[in-house]
């Protein structure tokens, strides 16, 4: 997702100008940023609802014996857990080593790879 995105391109050029622990220090702060914004542009107000806890619990425990859902969520799980395997602990060193890029041009290729 995002992360990885933010992993490639923009942390390489990034890195071109700070180390990086200055370039974590930012993404920390950048992180920081949005979370306050998120916290105040929320409505503070909302439908209160008359729900109980066991009702709630009993709602996920239905989720949770659900073989549809299980199916699916370790479908995601497991494409998503290969997928950004490979494009993180694979992709990267072969597209130096075998493909010869630089490395500017090989956060290029993995941007738009994630």
């Amino acid at each position: 997702g995002l992360g990885a995105m933010a992993s490639t391109t923009p942390l390489h050029t990034l890195l071109s100008w700070l180390t990086w622990r200055e370039a974590f220090l930012v993404l920390a702060l950048l992180t920081f940023c949005v979370a306050v914004v998120i916290h105040f542009s929320v409505p503070k107000a909302y439908e209160s609802k008359n729900t109980r806890y066991s009702d709630m619990f009993a709602a996920v425990g239905k989720l949770y014996s659900s073989w549809t859902f299980w199916r699916l969520a370790l479908y995601s799980v497991f494409a998503h857990a290969i997928y950004m395997s490979v494009l993180s602990l694979w992709m990267g060193p072969w597209l130096r080593d075998m493909a010869g890029l630089s490395d500017s041009a090989m956060a290029s290729v993995l941007l738009f790879g994630a």
